[in-house]
Protein backbone atom coordinates (compact mmCIF):
# COMPACT_ATOMS: atom_id res chain seq x y z
CA UNK A 1 0.00 0.00 0.00
CA UNK A 2 2.76 2.06 0.44
CA UNK A 3 4.06 1.58 -3.36
CA UNK A 4 2.96 4.17 -5.63
CA UNK A 5 4.14 3.57 -9.27
CA UNK A 6 2.07 0.85 -10.87
CA UNK A 7 4.58 -2.51 -11.05
CA UNK A 8 7.92 -2.54 -8.99
CA UNK A 9 10.77 -5.62 -8.67
CA UNK A 10 13.62 -6.05 -6.46
CA UNK A 11 15.74 -8.78 -6.22
CA UNK A 12 17.08 -10.37 -2.74
CA UNK A 13 19.84 -12.53 -3.62
CA UNK A 14 18.07 -15.08 -5.49
CA UNK A 15 14.74 -14.44 -4.59
CA UNK A 16 13.01 -12.04 -7.11
CA UNK A 17 9.77 -10.04 -5.72
CA UNK A 18 7.28 -8.79 -7.72
CA UNK A 19 5.53 -5.77 -6.19
CA UNK A 20 2.19 -3.81 -7.10
CA UNK A 21 0.52 -0.38 -6.02
CA UNK A 22 -2.14 -1.06 -3.54
CA UNK A 23 -3.62 2.32 -3.79
CA UNK A 24 -3.95 1.69 -7.79
CA UNK A 25 -5.37 -1.24 -7.80
CA UNK A 26 -7.55 -0.06 -4.88
CA UNK A 27 -8.74 2.93 -6.51
CA UNK A 28 -9.42 1.70 -9.69
CA UNK A 29 -11.35 -1.52 -9.72
CA UNK A 30 -13.78 -1.00 -12.69
CA UNK A 31 -14.16 -3.86 -15.08
CA UNK A 32 -12.63 -2.25 -18.08
CA UNK A 33 -9.12 -1.30 -15.98
CA UNK A 34 -9.18 -4.45 -14.04
CA UNK A 35 -8.67 -6.48 -17.87
CA UNK A 36 -5.94 -3.41 -18.56
CA UNK A 37 -4.41 -4.53 -15.32
CA UNK A 38 -4.24 -8.13 -16.76
CA UNK A 39 -2.64 -6.57 -20.13
CA UNK A 40 -0.07 -4.60 -18.77
CA UNK A 41 1.21 -4.56 -15.39
CA UNK A 42 0.88 -8.55 -14.59
CA UNK A 43 1.96 -11.05 -15.51
CA UNK A 44 0.36 -13.40 -18.26
CA UNK A 45 1.55 -12.12 -21.26
CA UNK A 46 4.81 -10.69 -22.50
CA UNK A 47 5.07 -7.19 -24.67
CA UNK A 48 4.69 -8.97 -27.96
CA UNK A 49 1.57 -11.11 -26.58
CA UNK A 50 3.21 -14.25 -25.98
CA UNK A 51 1.94 -16.37 -22.84
CA UNK A 52 4.75 -16.03 -20.19
CA UNK A 53 3.59 -19.11 -18.48
CA UNK A 54 4.41 -22.31 -21.40
CA UNK A 55 7.43 -24.01 -21.10
CA UNK A 56 9.82 -23.60 -23.93
CA UNK A 57 11.66 -26.11 -25.70
CA UNK A 58 15.03 -24.51 -25.74
CA UNK A 59 14.85 -23.36 -21.98
CA UNK A 60 16.66 -26.03 -20.43
CA UNK A 61 20.39 -25.73 -20.98
CA UNK A 62 23.15 -28.46 -21.65
CA UNK A 63 22.61 -31.94 -19.35
CA UNK A 64 20.04 -30.27 -17.40
CA UNK A 65 17.88 -31.26 -19.82
CA UNK A 66 18.22 -34.90 -20.33
CA UNK A 67 18.36 -35.68 -16.19
CA UNK A 68 15.52 -37.34 -14.93
CA UNK A 69 13.20 -40.52 -16.06
CA UNK A 70 10.65 -39.08 -18.67
CA UNK A 71 7.39 -40.87 -20.37
CA UNK A 72 7.43 -40.82 -24.17
CA UNK A 73 5.35 -38.02 -25.05
CA UNK A 74 5.28 -36.50 -21.64
CA UNK A 75 4.69 -32.20 -21.21
CA UNK A 76 8.64 -30.96 -20.00
CA UNK A 77 8.85 -28.13 -17.95
CA UNK A 78 12.10 -26.55 -16.58
CA UNK A 79 12.46 -24.34 -13.89
CA UNK A 80 12.49 -21.01 -15.47
CA UNK A 81 8.53 -21.93 -16.99
CA UNK A 82 7.89 -23.08 -13.11
CA UNK A 83 8.98 -19.74 -11.86
CA UNK A 84 6.84 -18.48 -14.64
CA UNK A 85 3.57 -20.52 -14.45
CA UNK A 86 3.78 -19.96 -10.14
CA UNK A 87 3.94 -16.00 -10.75
CA UNK A 88 0.69 -15.69 -13.00
CA UNK A 89 -0.50 -18.34 -10.29
CA UNK A 90 0.08 -16.06 -7.25
CA UNK A 91 -0.73 -12.86 -8.80
CA UNK A 92 -3.97 -14.55 -9.59
CA UNK A 93 -5.20 -15.57 -6.29
CA UNK A 94 -3.38 -12.23 -5.01
CA UNK A 95 -5.09 -9.75 -7.31
CA UNK A 96 -8.61 -11.44 -6.77
CA UNK A 97 -8.77 -11.66 -2.93
CA UNK A 98 -7.51 -7.77 -2.64
CA UNK A 99 -10.45 -7.43 -4.80
CA UNK A 100 -12.93 -8.91 -2.55
CA UNK A 101 -11.51 -6.99 -0.02
CA UNK A 102 -12.32 -4.33 -1.74
CA UNK A 103 -15.75 -5.46 -2.73
CA UNK A 104 -14.85 -6.35 -6.14
CA UNK A 105 -14.28 -8.97 -7.96
CA UNK A 106 -11.86 -10.74 -10.59
CA UNK A 107 -14.90 -12.92 -12.11
CA UNK A 108 -17.59 -9.71 -12.18
CA UNK A 109 -14.87 -8.13 -14.49
CA UNK A 110 -14.24 -11.13 -16.86
CA UNK A 111 -17.74 -11.44 -17.18
CA UNK A 112 -18.11 -8.46 -18.18
CA UNK A 113 -16.16 -8.65 -21.36
CA UNK A 114 -17.94 -12.06 -22.77
CA UNK A 115 -21.35 -10.55 -21.46
CA UNK A 116 -20.99 -6.94 -22.65
CA UNK A 117 -17.79 -5.32 -23.82
CA UNK A 118 -17.07 -7.65 -26.80
CA UNK A 119 -20.33 -7.05 -28.02
CA UNK A 120 -20.77 -3.52 -27.39
CA UNK A 121 -16.83 -2.65 -28.92
CA UNK A 122 -16.76 -5.03 -31.28
CA UNK A 123 -20.45 -5.92 -32.45
CA UNK A 124 -19.76 -9.60 -32.36
CA UNK A 125 -23.09 -11.03 -30.30
CA UNK A 126 -22.92 -14.67 -28.80
CA UNK A 127 -20.17 -14.29 -26.07
CA UNK A 128 -21.54 -14.98 -22.65
CA UNK A 129 -19.51 -16.08 -19.43
CA UNK A 130 -21.14 -17.51 -15.71
CA UNK A 131 -18.62 -17.80 -13.67
CA UNK A 132 -18.75 -19.20 -9.84
CA UNK A 133 -20.31 -16.95 -7.21
CA UNK A 134 -18.23 -15.60 -4.05
CA UNK A 135 -19.93 -17.97 -1.75
CA UNK A 136 -19.25 -21.28 -3.81
CA UNK A 137 -16.86 -23.65 -2.11
CA UNK A 138 -13.97 -23.98 -3.76
CA UNK A 139 -14.76 -27.76 -4.87
CA UNK A 140 -17.51 -26.50 -6.67
CA UNK A 141 -16.10 -23.71 -8.49
CA UNK A 142 -13.64 -25.94 -10.14
CA UNK A 143 -16.63 -27.67 -11.37
CA UNK A 144 -18.37 -24.65 -12.66
CA UNK A 145 -15.66 -23.16 -14.70
CA UNK A 146 -14.01 -25.66 -16.50
CA UNK A 147 -17.35 -25.61 -18.96
CA UNK A 148 -17.23 -22.16 -19.07
CA UNK A 149 -13.48 -21.69 -20.56
CA UNK A 150 -14.38 -24.30 -22.84
CA UNK A 151 -18.20 -21.99 -23.75
CA UNK A 152 -15.30 -19.04 -24.21
CA UNK A 153 -13.09 -20.76 -26.60
CA UNK A 154 -15.81 -22.54 -28.80
CA UNK A 155 -17.50 -18.96 -28.99
CA UNK A 156 -14.50 -17.68 -30.46
CA UNK A 157 -13.59 -20.82 -32.81
CA UNK A 158 -16.71 -20.18 -34.48
CA UNK A 159 -16.72 -16.52 -34.98
CA UNK A 160 -13.61 -16.82 -36.34
CA UNK A 161 -14.68 -20.20 -39.05
CA UNK A 162 -18.08 -18.47 -39.68
CA UNK A 163 -17.33 -14.88 -39.11
CA UNK A 164 -20.39 -14.57 -36.43
CA UNK A 165 -21.36 -17.08 -33.19
CA UNK A 166 -24.07 -19.15 -33.99
CA UNK A 167 -25.61 -20.93 -31.43
CA UNK A 168 -27.36 -23.39 -33.49
CA UNK A 169 -23.56 -24.26 -34.31
CA UNK A 170 -22.92 -24.50 -30.66
CA UNK A 171 -23.20 -28.18 -30.43
CA UNK A 172 -20.84 -29.15 -33.30
CA UNK A 173 -17.98 -27.53 -32.15
CA UNK A 174 -15.48 -29.81 -30.67
CA UNK A 175 -12.25 -28.61 -29.19
CA UNK A 176 -10.57 -31.55 -28.24
CA UNK A 177 -6.76 -29.44 -28.40
CA UNK A 178 -6.07 -25.95 -28.22
CA UNK A 179 -3.66 -25.90 -30.96
CA UNK A 180 -6.95 -26.24 -33.74
CA UNK A 181 -8.39 -22.53 -32.84
CA UNK A 182 -8.03 -20.28 -35.66
CA UNK A 183 -6.59 -17.06 -35.92
CA UNK A 184 -8.28 -13.86 -37.54
CA UNK A 185 -5.07 -12.59 -38.58
CA UNK A 186 -3.17 -14.98 -40.96
CA UNK A 187 0.25 -15.30 -40.94
CA UNK A 188 0.12 -14.58 -37.03
CA UNK A 189 3.42 -16.59 -36.02
CA UNK A 190 6.67 -17.78 -37.22
CA UNK A 191 8.17 -20.68 -35.83
CA UNK A 192 10.67 -23.24 -36.08
CA UNK A 193 10.60 -25.19 -39.84
CA UNK A 194 12.15 -28.02 -40.36
CA UNK A 195 15.81 -26.89 -40.94
CA UNK A 196 15.39 -24.23 -38.02
CA UNK A 197 17.06 -27.01 -35.41
CA UNK A 198 20.70 -27.25 -37.77
CA UNK A 199 21.31 -23.65 -37.76
CA UNK A 200 20.21 -22.81 -34.08
CA UNK A 201 22.44 -25.06 -32.56
CA UNK A 202 24.92 -24.05 -33.76
CA UNK A 203 24.33 -20.37 -32.92
CA UNK A 204 22.58 -20.50 -29.94
CA UNK A 205 23.28 -23.85 -27.96
CA UNK A 206 25.78 -24.03 -25.13
CA UNK A 207 26.28 -27.36 -26.37
CA UNK A 208 28.39 -26.41 -29.80
CA UNK A 209 31.79 -25.95 -29.67
CA UNK A 210 31.56 -22.20 -30.95
CA UNK A 211 30.69 -20.84 -27.28
CA UNK A 212 34.67 -22.08 -26.52
CA UNK A 213 37.03 -19.40 -26.97
CA UNK A 214 40.45 -21.33 -27.71
CA UNK A 215 42.68 -18.83 -27.28
CA UNK A 216 41.26 -17.17 -24.06
CA UNK A 217 40.00 -20.09 -21.90
CA UNK A 218 36.69 -18.08 -21.97
CA UNK A 219 33.30 -19.73 -22.57
CA UNK A 220 29.87 -17.79 -23.71
CA UNK A 221 26.15 -19.40 -23.47
CA UNK A 222 26.19 -19.77 -26.79
CA UNK A 223 28.22 -18.25 -30.48
CA UNK A 224 25.87 -15.72 -30.74
CA UNK A 225 26.36 -14.34 -27.25
CA UNK A 226 30.45 -14.28 -27.80
CA UNK A 227 29.82 -12.73 -31.23
CA UNK A 228 28.10 -9.76 -29.00
CA UNK A 229 30.78 -9.60 -26.40
CA UNK A 230 33.83 -10.16 -28.21
CA UNK A 231 35.49 -9.23 -31.48
CA UNK A 232 35.70 -13.00 -33.02
CA UNK A 233 37.33 -14.00 -35.86
CA UNK A 234 37.96 -17.67 -37.23
CA UNK A 235 41.50 -17.27 -35.43
CA UNK A 236 39.54 -17.59 -32.48
CA UNK A 237 38.78 -21.67 -33.12
CA UNK A 238 40.25 -24.60 -33.93
CA UNK A 239 40.59 -25.40 -37.97
CA UNK A 240 38.66 -27.75 -37.61
CA UNK A 241 35.75 -25.34 -36.19
CA UNK A 242 35.94 -23.68 -39.46
CA UNK A 243 33.59 -24.92 -41.71
CA UNK A 244 30.92 -23.90 -39.21
CA UNK A 245 31.89 -20.42 -39.32
CA UNK A 246 31.83 -20.37 -42.68
CA UNK A 247 28.70 -22.24 -43.47
CA UNK A 248 26.75 -19.42 -40.95
CA UNK A 249 28.42 -16.79 -43.14
CA UNK A 250 27.83 -18.02 -46.70
CA UNK A 251 24.13 -18.55 -45.25
CA UNK A 252 23.48 -15.53 -43.97
CA UNK A 253 23.39 -15.58 -40.10
CA UNK A 254 26.74 -13.71 -39.62
CA UNK A 255 28.72 -10.82 -40.91
CA UNK A 256 32.42 -10.03 -41.05
CA UNK A 257 32.68 -6.97 -39.91
CA UNK A 258 36.39 -4.87 -39.55
CA UNK A 259 36.15 -5.98 -35.57
CA UNK A 260 35.07 -9.56 -36.55
CA UNK A 261 32.11 -11.05 -36.72
CA UNK A 262 28.70 -10.14 -35.77
CA UNK A 263 25.46 -11.90 -35.72
CA UNK A 264 23.01 -10.53 -38.83
CA UNK A 265 19.42 -10.17 -38.87
CA UNK A 266 18.29 -13.26 -39.68
CA UNK A 267 20.10 -14.49 -36.79
CA UNK A 268 18.24 -11.86 -34.41
CA UNK A 269 15.30 -13.56 -35.99
CA UNK A 270 15.89 -16.99 -35.35
CA UNK A 271 17.53 -16.08 -31.99
CA UNK A 272 13.48 -14.68 -31.26
CA UNK A 273 12.50 -18.28 -31.85
CA UNK A 274 14.76 -20.03 -30.39
CA UNK A 275 14.56 -18.25 -27.00
CA UNK A 276 10.10 -17.71 -27.48
CA UNK A 277 9.31 -20.46 -29.75
CA UNK A 278 7.81 -18.08 -31.88
CA UNK A 279 7.55 -14.68 -33.26
CA UNK A 280 4.72 -12.44 -33.47
CA UNK A 281 4.79 -10.99 -37.17
CA UNK A 282 2.53 -7.60 -36.92
CA UNK A 283 5.56 -6.19 -34.96
CA UNK A 284 7.70 -6.28 -37.67
CA UNK A 285 8.63 -3.76 -40.28
CA UNK A 286 8.55 -4.83 -44.18
CA UNK A 287 12.14 -5.37 -44.51
CA UNK A 288 11.99 -8.03 -41.62
CA UNK A 289 9.00 -9.29 -43.08
CA UNK A 290 10.60 -10.05 -46.53
CA UNK A 291 13.50 -11.39 -44.41
CA UNK A 292 10.99 -14.36 -42.57
CA UNK A 293 9.16 -15.16 -45.89
CA UNK A 294 13.29 -15.59 -47.47
CA UNK A 295 14.13 -17.97 -44.15
CA UNK A 296 9.86 -19.61 -44.72
CA UNK A 297 10.96 -20.36 -48.10
CA UNK A 298 13.90 -21.98 -47.49
CA UNK A 299 12.02 -23.97 -44.56
CA UNK A 300 14.14 -22.56 -41.85
CA UNK A 301 11.31 -21.06 -40.15
CA UNK A 302 7.34 -21.86 -40.83
CA UNK A 303 3.90 -19.41 -40.85
CA UNK A 304 1.41 -20.48 -38.03
CA UNK A 305 -1.75 -19.65 -38.47
CA UNK A 306 -3.64 -20.47 -34.96
CA UNK A 307 -4.92 -17.77 -32.25
CA UNK A 308 -2.28 -20.25 -29.54
CA UNK A 309 1.42 -20.52 -30.44
CA UNK A 310 2.02 -24.81 -30.34
CA UNK A 311 3.72 -23.67 -27.13
CA UNK A 312 0.90 -22.38 -25.69
CA UNK A 313 -1.55 -24.52 -27.01
CA UNK A 314 0.61 -27.36 -25.60
CA UNK A 315 0.62 -25.30 -22.12
CA UNK A 316 -2.68 -25.56 -21.99
CA UNK A 317 -3.91 -28.43 -23.10
CA UNK A 318 -1.53 -29.95 -20.39
CA UNK A 319 -3.31 -28.20 -17.74
CA UNK A 320 -7.17 -28.45 -18.91
CA UNK A 321 -7.36 -31.51 -20.65
CA UNK A 322 -5.77 -34.82 -21.03
CA UNK A 323 -6.10 -35.29 -24.65
CA UNK A 324 -2.68 -34.45 -25.67
CA UNK A 325 -0.18 -35.55 -22.34
CA UNK A 326 -0.24 -38.93 -20.43
CA UNK A 327 0.70 -36.86 -17.45
CA UNK A 328 -1.46 -34.23 -17.96
CA UNK A 329 -2.78 -31.70 -14.93
CA UNK A 330 -6.45 -32.24 -16.87
CA UNK A 331 -7.57 -29.98 -14.68
CA UNK A 332 -11.07 -29.95 -16.50
CA UNK A 333 -11.54 -33.44 -16.25
CA UNK A 334 -10.27 -33.80 -12.86
CA UNK A 335 -13.66 -31.83 -11.46
CA UNK A 336 -16.28 -32.94 -14.21
CA UNK A 337 -15.20 -36.94 -13.54
CA UNK A 338 -14.68 -38.46 -10.40
CA UNK A 339 -10.86 -38.23 -9.58
CA UNK A 340 -10.58 -38.77 -5.90
CA UNK A 341 -12.49 -38.61 -2.55
CA UNK A 342 -12.99 -35.30 -1.05
CA UNK A 343 -13.07 -34.88 2.40
CA UNK A 344 -13.18 -31.28 2.18
CA UNK A 345 -14.55 -29.29 -0.34
CA UNK A 346 -12.52 -25.87 0.62
CA UNK A 347 -9.38 -27.39 0.75
CA UNK A 348 -5.91 -25.46 -0.29
CA UNK A 349 -5.23 -28.30 -3.10
CA UNK A 350 -8.89 -27.29 -4.72
CA UNK A 351 -8.34 -23.76 -4.16
CA UNK A 352 -5.09 -23.91 -5.47
CA UNK A 353 -6.86 -25.76 -8.69
CA UNK A 354 -9.19 -23.20 -9.27
CA UNK A 355 -6.88 -20.02 -9.22
CA UNK A 356 -4.94 -22.15 -12.06
CA UNK A 357 -8.07 -22.40 -13.95
CA UNK A 358 -9.05 -18.82 -13.33
CA UNK A 359 -5.27 -18.13 -15.01
CA UNK A 360 -6.20 -20.11 -17.99
CA UNK A 361 -9.42 -18.23 -18.53
CA UNK A 362 -7.21 -14.97 -17.95
CA UNK A 363 -4.90 -15.82 -20.58
CA UNK A 364 -7.26 -17.13 -22.92
CA UNK A 365 -9.30 -14.17 -22.69
CA UNK A 366 -6.62 -11.55 -23.43
CA UNK A 367 -5.73 -13.42 -25.83
CA UNK A 368 -9.12 -13.25 -27.66
CA UNK A 369 -9.53 -10.14 -26.91
CA UNK A 370 -6.19 -9.01 -28.75
CA UNK A 371 -7.51 -10.63 -31.89
CA UNK A 372 -10.48 -8.96 -32.09
CA UNK A 373 -8.74 -5.66 -31.47
CA UNK A 374 -6.42 -6.31 -34.35
CA UNK A 375 -9.00 -7.83 -36.51
CA UNK A 376 -11.68 -5.19 -36.32
CA UNK A 377 -9.55 -2.16 -35.31
CA UNK A 378 -11.53 -1.31 -32.64
CA UNK A 379 -10.87 -1.19 -28.54
CA UNK A 380 -7.88 -0.73 -26.77
CA UNK A 381 -6.51 2.07 -24.11
CA UNK A 382 -9.02 5.62 -24.62
CA UNK A 383 -8.62 7.67 -21.09
CA UNK A 384 -5.00 7.09 -20.11
CA UNK A 385 -4.98 7.82 -16.09
CA UNK A 386 -1.55 10.22 -15.12
CA UNK A 387 -0.32 7.50 -12.94
CA UNK A 388 3.31 6.56 -13.25
CA UNK A 389 3.95 2.63 -14.59
CA UNK A 390 7.06 1.50 -13.12
CA UNK A 391 8.88 2.35 -9.70
CA UNK A 392 12.67 3.16 -9.51
CA UNK A 393 13.16 -0.17 -8.15
CA UNK A 394 12.32 -2.03 -11.83
CA UNK A 395 15.30 0.49 -13.12
CA UNK A 396 17.53 -0.36 -10.44
CA UNK A 397 17.02 -3.95 -11.04
CA UNK A 398 17.26 -3.84 -14.85
CA UNK A 399 20.78 -1.36 -14.46
CA UNK A 400 22.20 -4.27 -11.78
CA UNK A 401 21.42 -7.20 -14.20
CA UNK A 402 22.80 -5.52 -17.34
CA UNK A 403 26.21 -4.73 -14.81
CA UNK A 404 26.02 -8.52 -13.95
CA UNK A 405 26.14 -9.92 -17.72
CA UNK A 406 29.03 -7.67 -18.95
CA UNK A 407 30.85 -9.71 -16.13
Amino acid sequence: MSQIACKGMAREDLVVIHSFSGPWLKKFTDPATIMNNLIYIFDYLDPSGLMTMPARKHEARGIMGLLGLHAIGEYRSFMDSHIRDSLALIETAAYSEFLESNDARLETALEWVYNEYFADEFDIKGFSLALPTKETTWLDKCKAIGPEVERAVKAYSIYAKRGEIDNDYFPFESMKTFSSIPALIKPKYVIAGSGFEQWGFTLFSDQCMLSYLADSNESESCFYDAMLRHNITQNDYPEYLHSSIGQLEDNGFIAKEAEGFKPSLAAVCLKCVWDNDALVLRFLENAELKLVQELVDRDILAYCDTLFTPTEAAYLDYMFNDASFPNSLALRNRYDHAHAAITDPNAEEIRTDYYRMLSLLICITLKINEELMIATKKGGLENLVDWPFYDESVFHLAKELADESRH
